[in-house]
């Protein structure tokens, strides 16, 4: 009977004809930038398959950097997506290059590193003479220079904004008061917690 099951299973697999959920078949996890945007409610990330996991948080896997990571998704008082956390504990280099490298097509630039003694504030250099440019590249340099470092920590922010919030020569506690919608990503890497990626509007930061 068994084998029978299994054959007949394999023939619907084959035709199309299997359902989705059918225990042989199974839907790939939702795609973290295709599928998921700030904002989306709490029936969206329903149907895409993820489930309460606490008061106003989501849980599931997603898809991120050809990578599967335990994803968290925080929701504000009505319900909207408020932020996300993708995480992994375990595979902590092989995750940490992937985020790394796949953030930096990720319309975001880098504007704060803190690496041990390799630290950049793009902020602080701008209102030390630096222009937004400079700054920024000054940032990514240092990033660039953090493979070996055990304990990362990385502040982008939306590519589009970013020039034009350095500009103002303030600081990053004003830039998020001054463009509150702005998407920042922060990247955090320790031997102890692995891989943390917090990705959110720069108005809600500091509420995470």
């Amino acid at each position: 009977m068994r084998r029978t099951l299994l054959f007949t299973a394999l023939i619907a697999l084959l035709s199309g004809s299997l359902p989705l959920w059918s225990g042989v078949a199974h839907a790939a996890p939702p795609d973290f930038e295709d599928d998921i945007s700030l904002g989306m409610s709490a029936a969206k990330l329903k149907k895409l398959g993820f489930a309460s996991c606490g008061p106003q948080r989501m849980c599931g896997k997603v898809r991120w950097s050809e990578k599967l990571w335990n994803a968290e998704f925080r929701q504000d008082a009505a319900g909207a997506l408020r932020n996300v956390v993708l995480s992994e504990n375990a595979r902590t280099d092989a995750y940490a290059d992937a985020a790394q490298e796949t953030l930096e097509e990720f319309a975001v630039e880098p504007v704060q590193v803190n690496a041990g003694q390799s630290v950049c504030d793009a902020f602080a250099a701008v209102r030390n003479g630096a222009s937004p440019e400079q700054a920024v590249r000054r940032c990514q340099e240092v990033l660039d220079g953090t493979s070996e470092e055990p304990e990362v920590t990385v502040l982008y922010i939306d590519e589009e904004q970013v020039n034009t919030l350095l500009a103002k020569k303030t600081s990053l506690e004003a830039a998020g008061r001054a463009a509150p919608g702005a998407t920042v990503v922060r990247l955090t890497i320790t031997p102890k917690n692995g891989v943390r990626m917090l990705y959110t509007a720069f108005g809600t930061l500091d509420q995470n």
